[in-house]
């Protein structure tokens, strides 16, 4: 049952980031159908969301531990998906952090090519988690 409680808990979170970063891209392709509080929700959470994975990407090239092992794994697939080390991932997501920061529903496209690639990242791995889900339960 262990297993089976590790596999739920990863999907849970890994269905969170999913639904942060699919609703933040929402808010960016319709932001005049979406209220501005809720608007201005769904960007603070993709801003703190890559905060986090910032904090874990450095911590890749400093002797800082990380305490994220989940954020760390994504950032990791993300370098080895797009063929980037550490520090060249960490300065895209701190471009996207400073367009975010701005509160503005109108991003560049390099902040949407990040949010994107966590996206498809994060759906590979829920997609394999909920697999080995499927594979435990009788």
């Amino acid at each position: 049952m262990t297993r089976v409680w590790q596999l739920s808990k990863e999907s849970m979170k890994e269905m969170d980031l999913l639904s942060t970063i699919t609703d933040a891209l929402d808010a960016f392709d319709r932001p005049s159908s979406i209220e501005k509080n809720e608007l201005q929700n769904r960007i603070d959470r993709a801003y703190n969301l890559l905060q986090r994975l910032e904090i874990a990407t450095k911590a890749q090239t400093s002797r800082e531990k990380q305490k994220d092992f989940f954020l760390l794994q994504i950032a990791e697939a993300l370098e080895k998906g797009n063929r980037l080390n550490p520090s060249d991932f960490q300065k895209e997501i701190l471009v996207a952090l400073e367009d975010l920061k701005r509160r503005d529903p109108e991003v560049s496209g390099e902040t949407r090519k990040v949010l994107s690639q966590v996206l498809d990242t994060v759906m590979r791995m829920t997609s394999r988690s909920i697999e080995a889900l499927s594979t435990t339960l009788p």
